[in-house]
């Protein structure tokens, strides 16, 4: 688990997950997965030319330096710091709206002609 300080940047750590070989079929558990997500050079994208430490992902921002962010613009290590974090906005503030369609009071500006003739 990431440890956020009250700085810009903190650092995940990726691993690539375990290549399990499933009896009776001509496919590892790994690549089961991952071909129900992209393909697994896209996984791979995840953790190559990751340093030591981990990625260094600026929390203001959310941005992170490996290849598959740099590609699509997130990455799933953006995702876990928000997601541990529990940030939304750039503020570090959870933004909650209320997208409910709200209806409005009285009666309609523009009614039917058997309501205006009386």
């Amino acid at each position: 688990m990431p440890e956020v300080v009250q700085g810009v940047v903190t650092v995940v750590r990726s691993t690539p997950g375990p290549d399990l070989a499933i009896l009776g079929w001509e496919r590892s558990e790994e690549n089961i997965a991952v071909t129900a997500r992209m393909g697994k050079n896209y996984s791979r994208m995840e953790y190559k030319g990751q340093p030591m430490q981990g990625w260094p992902i600026n929390v203001p921002r959310k941005w992170c330096p490996c290849r598959f962010w740099l590609k699509f613009g997130v990455c799933i290590h953006v995702q876990y710091l928000i997601q541990i974090t529990g940030t939304v906005d750039s503020n570090g503030n959870d933004s909650l709206y209320d997208r409910s369609m709200r209806k409005k009071r009285g009666r309609p500006p523009k009614n039917g002609p058997a309501l205006s003739y009386t």
